[in-house]
């Protein structure tokens, strides 16, 4: 577990600050990474992904790219941009501690930390990777945000999540992506697994009656706390996800969230397989 992640507790929507300059990493064209003053603002936001072996995933939450290291090269100044996701280990990074909440940002493939080129602190400054030298300008610190409603977007058919209704025990169905809040999650991580809120009912997706048999609904149903409310994420080599219902693989289960071929049917879980239908991806609503 990331305990950076963990620090954040059920909030993984964040903007990153550059101690030296006080500046956001931010990408106002959608591709090159550079510090600009803190407003907040959607090119500023990014989304912490666990991947469950020490390192996350740092999703943009404009363009849905993942940050990235130019080309997935290994020496100093190769560029960090925004690239789709594809896997790769220079787009898996580890957040380590440095001290009063800052932390270095540095790339699983090289070792090399996210650097604000030359200590600048002008608007525009570009960031690279460089040797890790615990200089200011490799150190970040995360500041939470309440930019984390998502739609979960399924590999298998490009639909998205949906509740019929806000009501307790409602059940949940791919749908054509429409922009309501019925297809729009917040999204929450204790640094290990997710919790899933419906942001127009506040109730979380619940494994029906924490059962673990093969064709157990999803549905809503009010935030209780337990297990069968969170999820363990699996991140696949091109990039998306499979969910993992947390009271089964603590039973020794992998069960996971599962999309029907047959859309009018509901979401259920099932034992893991990885194929498309079991895939997804998270969105910024």
């Amino acid at each position: 577990m990331s305990a950076a992640v963990s620090q954040l507790g059920w909030h993984p929507a964040v903007v990153f600050v550059a101690r030296h300059s006080g500046k956001a990493l931010d990408s106002t064209n959608g591709t090159h990474c550079e510090q600009r003053p803190k407003t907040n603002a959607p090119s500023q936001i990014f989304m912490l992904i666990q991947n469950g072996d020490g390192t996350v995933n740092i999703v943009h939450r404009s363009t849905g790219k993942y940050l990235d290291v130019s080309g997935a090269k290994t020496e100093d100044g190769a560029e960090i941009l925004l690239w789709a996701a594809h896997g790769g280990a220079n787009q898996k990074w580890k957040l380590t501690p440095t001290s009063d909440g800052y932390h270095t940002i540095t790339a699983s493939h090289s070792g090399k930390a996210i650097d604000v080129e030359g200590n600048s602190s002008n608007d525009g400054a570009k960031t690279f990777q460089w040797s890790v030298n615990n200089n200011n300008n490799q150190q970040w610190r995360m500041e939470r945000v309440d930019s984390d409603r998502v739609k979960i977007r399924f590999k298998h058919n490009n639909k998205v999540l949906e509740a019929a209704s806000g009501d307790n025990g409602a059940r949940l169905y791919e749908r054509d992506d429409n922009g309501n809040q019925n297809q729009q999650f917040i999204l929450r991580t204790n640094g290990q697994f997710y919790r899933f809120t419906h942001a127009a009912s506040g109730r979380a997706i619940d494994v029906e009656g924490a059962k673990t048999d093969n064709g157990t609904g999803m549905l809503l149903w009010d935030v209780n706390g337990q297990t069968n409310q969170e999820f363990q994420l699996e991140t696949k080599p091109n990039g998306w996800f499979v969910l993992l219902a947390r009271h089964a693989v603590e039973k020794g289960q992998r069960k996971a969230f599962d999309g029907p071929h047959d859309t009018a049917q509901p979401s259920l879980i099932w034992d893991y397989h990885g194929n498309d239908n079991q895939q997804v991806r998270f969105e910024f609503a």
